[in-house]
């Protein structure tokens, strides 16, 4: 049994292998989507932090380029140390292009088409610096001896350098994109890439500090809306906002400020909980530990655990890196259980989880101050409780919930819920069935030898908190 797992791997000839939240076919319908446009576009792959985007970017980029599309990456929030994104920009252009060209064995490509590019677009950064920066650190202006005559003067100055500057960031931006515009040419004469547009994915700009987060954008549509360029960017969409809101104020409009550069955005939707639960189970090898558990009551504890981790998870909308969390932490505390030793997979899963989502039932439950009926309030209110009538293991957890509150000899478990729905002949006959089930399952856990159920919620208290004394990195 691992106790954490190794970032996915994505093999060369199939990026897709190991793609356990089976998103291909998204990949897959994306492509089509890019195939069918013939002009400048940016695509966004929006999903919240933490939902596999650039694990999904990265097969999909790799898919692409083995069928031979164009493709570049760069990584946003890896370039936020500078203070131009341009320059950051071109740099990754030029790097990627050229990493591009090798890739693809292209021979007919002049690299000094971008080298050219690339030196115009370092020229137009350094005309983004402010007039009134330039004359302080030229000189022009003396910060300890300001007057009035001085200020009109440099303003006089200010004036004509800035209209310089127009004129000449004006001419270099069109020699920019001309440049750009003849490597896109050259590209597309490529017989390998079939008149396929050039694709460069930035992921992780919604990390970036939201300076440089929508200094990326604005460049992207000011400097690089050519057509034969698309955009796909990897974002959380309501961080980005973020980022707008903190540049411009609250008061804009920034879901609309961000449509005037992202063209389209796809959600990216969220896989199957049991899927990913699944995909979790055989990542951190856990057969290696349930497995050795042959005695016939303990060998559905997995199921068991992962029942409660399924209904939580998908109640409390756990992100893949929150699950991922979760069974780092269930590892470590399974990994100092004997695999032969009672586990009860049912209230484990439950207790553990419920720790997680809510502490103060938790510990109030685990240390008798408050009963099953407040727990079973708190569900309800989660909208579960009607998912436990629908399966077994669900009766079960509402059985355990009962009979582990009982903290001593003097505590009688009270059932008179549940006996009086079983009597009621207003309720119908699944719900009756359920009570009944419940009232047996409770007395079975009574009437038979396993431990009390002061000392069984002891021992999962114990195994729970246990991993309290561990700092998960």
């Amino acid at each position: 049994m691992k106790l954490k797992i190794k970032e996915i791997e994505i093999p060369d000839k199939d990026p897709f292998e190991n793609d356990v939240l089976k998103r291909k076919v998204i990949a897959d319908k994306l492509t089509n989507l890019l195939d069918s446009i013939d002009e400048p576009f940016v695509l966004s792959i929006d999903s919240p932090w933490g939902s596999g985007k650039t694990t999904f970017i990265r097969m999909w980029e790799k898919s692409l380029s083995n069928k031979c599309y164009p493709t570049i990456c760069y990584n946003a929030w890896e370039n936020d140390f500078s203070d131009d994104a341009l320059v950051t920009l071109i740099s990754e252009l030029e790097e990627g292009s050229n990493k591009l060209i090798s890739l693809h064995g292209l021979r007919t490509i002049n690299p000094k088409i971008l080298e050219k590019a690339k030196t115009i677009g370092i020229r137009l950064a350094k005309n983004t610096i402010p007039a009134i920066l330039k004359a302080a650190t030229h000189g022009l202006l003396d910060i300890n001896n300001i007057t009035e005559e001085a200020i009109a003067s440099l303003s006089e100055k200010i004036a004509e350098e800035e209209l310089k500057k127009y004129a000449e960031s004006k001419k270099n931006l069109s020699e920019f994109r001309n440049k750009l515009e003849e490597f896109i040419d050259e590209l597309k004469k490529e017989e390998k890439f079939s008149n396929k547009p050039l694709i460069i994915f930035i992921d992780e700009l919604d990390r970036c500090r939201p300076n440089f987060a929508i200094e990326v954008l604005e460049k992207l549509k000011h400097f690089f809306n050519i057509p034969g360029i698309i955009f796909v960017l990897s974002v959380d969409r309501k961080q980005l906002e973020n980022s707008v809101a903190t540049i411009y104020g609250t008061q804009l409009n920034a879901s609309g400020y961000l449509s005037r550069f992202i063209d389209l955005s796809y959600e990216l939707p969220p896989p199957p909980i049991e899927l990913f639960v699944n995909a979790l189970f055989n990542k951190f090898n856990y057969s290696d530990y349930f497995d050795k558990r042959t005695h016939p009551e303990l060998k559905y504890d997995w199921e068991q655990i992962a029942y409660s981790f399924n209904l939580f998870f998908e109640t409390f909308n756990f992100t893949l890196r929150d699950q991922i969390q979760v069974f780092t932490k269930l590892t470590v505390a399974i990994r100092m259980i004997p695999p032969n030793h009672y586990l009860l997979g049912i209230p484990f899963g439950f207790l553990f989880i419920l720790k997680i989502v809510n502490k103060e039932h938790y510990y109030n439950y685990t240390n008798y101050k408050i009963g099953p009926g407040i727990i079973l309030d708190y569900l309800d209110e989660l909208k579960i409780k009607e998912k436990l009538f629908d399966h077994n293991y669900g009766l079960a957890l509402i059985a355990y919930i009962y009979w582990l509150s009982q903290k001593d000899y003097n505590h009688k478990i009270d059932l008179s819920y549940f006996e009086i729905i079983s009597k009621d002949e207003s309720k119908d006959l699944n719900e009756k069935r359920d009570a009944l089930r419940i009232i047996e399952l409770v007395n079975s856990f009574i009437n038979t030898d396993r431990s009390h159920p002061w000392n069984a919620l002891s021992m999962i208290k114990n195994r729970i908190e246990d991993i309290d004394y561990f700092k998960m990195q």
